[in-house]
């Protein structure tokens, strides 16, 4: 055999497989299905992840001796290292 016919072989072989793989996708909306609600839940993640974050955004400390606004968190002001206050 020659290598064209070889080519040709394989590829018609690996043609038919595809065209069998469109024709179960298509048979399946339930797969379709299932991908959009998860696509719809990680979406509805990201809008709760993105509020969270901008409510957070709010929540400050100031440092008393740069000015500069730290996480509520912290401890020590990220600009200049002073030990913040908590306001309580």
């Amino acid at each position: 055999m020659s290598e064209e016919k070889i080519f040709e072989e394989t590829f018609e072989e690996e043609m038919e497989e595809t065209k069998e793989d469109k024709e179960t996708e298509d048979e399946s909306p339930i797969t379709n299905d299932w991908l959009s609600d998860l696509e719809k839940e990680l979406d509805e993640g990201t809008e709760i992840s993105e509020k969270k974050e901008e409510s957070e955004e709010f929540q400050t400390i100031t440092c008393p001796k740069c000015g500069f606004k730290n996480k509520s968190d912290a401890w020590y002001c990220e600009s200049c290292g002073t030990e913040l206050i908590s306001p309580e």
